[in-house]
């Protein structure tokens, strides 16, 4: 697991906030659950009324429990290794969100190789001490032309737009 970060709001020190240091090692737990495919510590992020945007349907996904759904089917797609990069937190005393680029390599099950970049954006709130996602989006861009996602786009390499 690597994580990448970047703090857009410090305070006068040139320091994280609280609030923001709490989120980022709360995101590096998160990358660490994922490449561990550990479904119950993915689902430990999540608050109950978590709304997803996810990249696999449906359109909108509703509550930690259908959200688990989409994560058990990820879980279980072959050997990967998820990775963050690029992440900005701006957080308050409450509510913060963030934003960063992911990165899965790995092999399918039947054996494809997959090396894919996307977006995350996610809001989360303070509940009883402990930040929890209440929403998340995943992203990828698409070809409108062609009408296919650019999974392979890279970030480190400097592309026109379409």
């Amino acid at each position: 697991m690597a994580l990448q970060t970047t703090q857009p709001s410090e305070k006068k020190s040139g320091s994280p906030s609280t609030g923001e240091a709490e989120i980022t090692r709360l995101m590096e737990q998160y990358a660490e659950a994922v490449s561990n495919k550990d479904l119950e510590e993915i689902m430990s992020f999540y608050a109950p009324e978590v709304i997803a945007f996810d990249l696999m349907p449906p359109l909108q996904i509703l509550g930690k429990d259908a959200y688990k759904k989409n994560w058990s089917n990820i879980t279980q797609m072959g050997e990967s290794n998820f990775s963050i990069r690029d992440l900005h937190v701006t957080a308050g005393e409450d509510v913060a969100f963030s934003h960063c680029l992911c990165h899965m390599t790995g092999q399918s099950n039947s054996g494809e190789k997959f090396d894919s970049w996307a977006r995350q954006t996610a809001c989360y709130k303070k509940v009883n001490g402990q930040w929890l996602i209440v929403h998340e989006n995943y992203s990828v861009p698409v070809d409108m032309q062609a009408d296919k996602p650019l999974w392979s786009l890279d970030p480190d390499q400097k592309t026109e737009a379409h």
